[in-house]
């Protein structure tokens, strides 16, 4: 009898986390086609499938977001601490690190002067932790941090090997995404994040809107 108790249990608890899952999933994903015009437009700037933009978007809001982000991330920011932030989910470092390697021409990541005018190096942190705030900004570093590892894999002779193009390869830019700007070499494994973002990726259903 016990253990028809436990049984019975077990199933409910999987019965209620996979509603609870769906739920999530389809909140996200409502959250991600409401901004659509701006991932298109920001996918549009750096020349990339918006469909893997919005999924690795999904991902890191699927995986590592709740309603507590929205209210403390800022508030961590201002204790000077390197929290993530806005709809990306952009940690403050990794922002702070994009627009210096877009603006300094001899950086391995630099791309062009016409992603020099799109995103400037802040004047001071307050400034950077304003842009962050705003949902169509946060949308595009994201989408240039993407761009720039993309460029930097394909160019020929990127850490020592020949180059590599991993524009459609969700797993490999999930997991550099989630890694921000601690490690991005050739010899990277896979981890949850990006195996998630590739499950997602070739799901049929999840952000149709999205396809090429």
């Amino acid at each position: 009898m016990k253990q028809l108790g436990i049984i019975i249990f077990s199933i409910l608890f999987l019965i209620s986390f996979s509603k609870s899952q769906q739920k999530k999933q389809y909140e996200v994903e409502m959250s991600i086609l409401s901004r659509g015009n701006l991932i298109q437009n920001a996918s549009k700037i750096f020349e990339i499938n918006p469909r893997v933009l919005a999924v690795i978007i999904f991902t890191e809001r699927y995986l590592n977001h709740n309603w507590l982000d929205d209210e403390l991330d800022f508030l961590l920011l201002q204790f000077g601490l390197n929290a993530s932030v806005g709809f990306c989910q952009i940690k403050f470092e990794t922002a702070d690190w994009i627009e210096r390697q877009l603006n300094w021409s001899k950086s391995n990541y630099y791309l062009s002067e016409k992603v020099h005018k799109v995103i400037k190096v802040s004047k001071d942190r307050g400034e950077l932790a304003q842009k962050l705030q705003n949902d169509s900004v946060n949308i595009l570093y994201a989408a240039v941090f993407l761009k720039m590892n993309i460029e930097r894999w394909k160019s020929e002779g990127s850490f020592g090997k020949e180059g590599i193009d991993i524009s459609e390869n969700v797993g490999i830019l999930g997991t550099l995404y989630s890694n921000g700007v601690r490690r991005s070499d050739a010899n990277i494994n896979i981890n949850k994040f990006g195996r998630k973002a590739d499950e997602f990726y070739k799901s049929r259903n999840l952000l149709e809107r999205f396809c090429n």
